[in-house]
Parts: C-alpha cells; sequence; structure tokens
C-alpha cells in the first residue's frame, strides 16, 4: 500500500525555494517516489505559482519508512532556527513542525507517524477486482 504524503515548508518564497531544494536533495536517501517540483521562486513569468513553492509530494510504500520519515522531518526542522514544515497525509491528518518543539511535541510527532503506521498495518489489502 503506498501512503502519500505532502510537505509543505513555511517562510519567505526565496527561503522557502533553497530549503526546498535542500530537503528534496535529502529525501533522496529514503524509499520514496518524490514528486516533480511544480514551481520556484525563481519563475517569474506566467505560470508561477506561490502557493506550491515549499510543496514537496512523496509517493512512501511501507510503514517503516513512513516511521524513519518522520523522524527525519523532525531532526531536518531542528536543524535551523527558524525552520517550519507542515506534514500532511490525506484523509488522515496533518502534523505541523517546527524548532520550537520540545520534548512532549517531539513525542507527539513520533505519535503522529507511529499512528500512520498502524493504520497502514490494519489497512485491508487491496483486491485484484
Amino acid at each position: 500500500m503506498t501512503t502519500t504524503v505532502s510537505i509543505g515548508i513555511e517562510g519567505h518564497p526565496i527561503q522557502v525555494d533553497r530549503l526546498e531544494t535542500q530537503l528534496r536533495t535529502e529525501l533522496r536517501a529514503f524509499d520514496v517516489r518524490i514528486e516533480p517540483r511544480r514551481s520556484s521562486a525563481a519563475d517569474s513569468g506566467k505560470g508561477f505559482d506561490p502557493a506550491a513553492v515549499g510543496a514537496i509530494m512523496l509517493a512512501v510504500g511501507s510503514s517503516p519508512v513512513l516511521v524513519s520519515l518522520g523522524r527525519f522531518l523532525r531532526e531536518w526542522v531542528r536543524r535551523a532556527p527558524d525552520r517550519k514544515i507542515v506534514v500532511k497525509i490525506p484523509g488522515r491528518g496533518s502534523m505541523e513542525i517546527t524548532n520550537a518543539d520540545g520534548g512532549d511535541r517531539a513525542a507527539a510527532i513520533r505519535r503522529f507517524f507511529d499512528l500512520m503506521e498502524e493504520h497502514d498495518d490494519n489497512a485491508p489489502a487491496a483486491s485484484g477486482d
């Protein structure tokens, strides 16, 4: 079963553009499919979508990868004082992660991804109909 994960990076468009490039590079270490970039702050003509800057869509194929991804994202945000992301899993919920998150928040982030893993483990197998 594949889980779709949306990661939204928040901040000034130029900074977000740089952070998105960095995060996309680091996400290549995971067993995930990364959707192509839709827009960039460097785009200057028609078709520039500021809402798309900082939006990363992933397809995650296994629950352990999803949990590892959650740990990685928490640590990635903690590397700089002004980082903030919103992780969304359609139909299941969302979690905002900031560098200001303390120990209690880290536990909540772990629980969020653990619940997503449990949801995948309990999902019915797809039928061939």
